[in-house]
């Protein structure tokens, strides 16, 4: 099973009747590669090493999701993020977070370190998240947030 989002751009809401519903992207497609294919095709993708290796039969479940922060770490200390045609997964995951919007502040990138946006994916609620601060010492909000006074 995978998961898809879907998007109404209301940029569009003008000619509707109705809302328009456009596809956005498939979570297995974004962040992971088929273990099977990995192991056929090792060193032939540029971007085998960007994603999770999962089985294509394996649930998106909470192990999936914990490699998948893992490697987001992973990336950001390592530096892996040189070649600007791959984006790290961190960066993927921004820009879905933000509904793929052309804003040039997106939610939780910039300021907010990817440990500190690891722990709040982790947390999986703002309410657990908002206690990522006190472990990690400072204002973990994004600029928008602190812009808006949001907690």
């Amino acid at each position: 099973m995978g998961a898809q989002t879907y998007i109404a751009n209301i940029s569009n809401s003008l000619a509707w009747k109705k809302p328009v519903w456009e596809f956005e992207y498939d979570t297995r497609q974004a962040y992971a590669d088929s273990a099977d294919e990995v192991e056929a095709d090792v060193g032939d993708d540029a971007n085998a090493d960007m994603r999770v290796s999962w089985p294509s039969t394996s649930p998106l479940n909470a192990t999936f999701w914990h490699r998948v922060t893992e490697k987001m770490l992973s990336q950001s200390s390592s530096g892996s993020d040189t070649d600007s045609s791959s984006p790290s997964l961190l960066d993927v995951y921004n820009m879905y977070e933000s509904k793929s919007s052309s804003a040039r502040t997106k939610r939780g990138a910039g300021d907010i370190s990817p440990v500190q946006k690891v722990c709040f994916i982790r947390a999986g609620s703002w309410a657990l998240g908002s206690q990522c601060n006190k472990g990690l010492g400072n204002d973990a909000r994004g600029e928008r947030e602190r812009a808006f006074g949001m907690v």
